[in-house]
């Protein structure tokens, strides 16, 4: 991607005490902030010092500082019990690995139990497939669109502050969808089967739900990274 090192941001921790001071930095691709004013997914990388000194804030619930090219700089934190699931990147040409940690808020791993669904992207048979497979629901991949469109009429998506991914949130649970299902079936707009047999939705693999952004995690952004 053409310049891809110029949509990356970092990610700060800064704490000061009386006797000591921390200020850490590492390179950060992607972040979403709720309503609420707190992170709900957050993807960094970097030397092993920088992101272990992340990682602990995250876990302590501690105030970080996005900040990405032409955009104000983002303070914000996890809530508790945030999840962090870690892996290690080969840059080519070089013997160092960088530490990649993508972490998720509780609400998201318990994703629909709360009467909210998180979802990567606002593309509808993205939307319809994590709603399916979240509450679920019987349905058919071909009634994606009316569902959408009745969620988007009825208010029922918000887009997600953030950079780096589309992320909304459904708010509705599994007796509202099944009732809505119902309204589309007896009306006639959602098709039901003429056999029954089973019905496969297509598996969407992560990198296409991720799509959509202009993500910046790619090799011309890696390329530029010094550790």
């Amino acid at each position: 991607m053409k310049n891809a090192h110029e949509r990356l941001g970092t990610v700060t921790f800064s704490k000061h005490t009386q006797n000591s001071s921390t200020n850490v930095s590492t390179h950060c691709d992607r972040y979403a902030i709720n309503s609420d004013g707190y992170l709900q997914i957050l993807s960094i990388f970097g030397n092993d010092a920088e992101v272990a000194a992340v990682h602990g804030a995250i876990m302590k619930a501690n105030s970080l500082r996005m900040r990405f090219p032409e955009a104000k700089d983002r303070y914000a934190s996890f809530e508790k019990d945030a999840v962090c699931y870690r892996s290690a990147i080969q840059l080519p040409n070089k013997k160092t690995k960088l530490r990649h940690i993508v972490a998720v808020s509780q609400n998201i791993i318990q994703n629909g139990s709360l009467g909210t669904v998180f979802c990567l992207s606002s593309r509808s048979d993205i939307v319809w497939n994590t709603l399916v497979h979240t509450l679920g629901l019987p349905a058919m991949p071909q009634w994606d669109q009316w569902i959408y469109q009745r969620l988007v009429n009825d208010e029922k998506i918000t887009p997600l502050e953030g950079r780096g991914i589309s992320m909304i949130t459904i708010e509705t649970t599994r007796d509202e969808m099944l009732r809505l299902i119902r309204l589309g079936v007896t009306s006639g707009d959602l098709p039901f089967p003429s056999t029954n047999k089973p019905l496969r939705f297509p598996r969407i693999p992560m990198r296409e739900a991720l799509e959509e952004c202009e993500s910046a995690f790619d090799s011309a952004a890696l390329d530029a990274v010094s550790c």
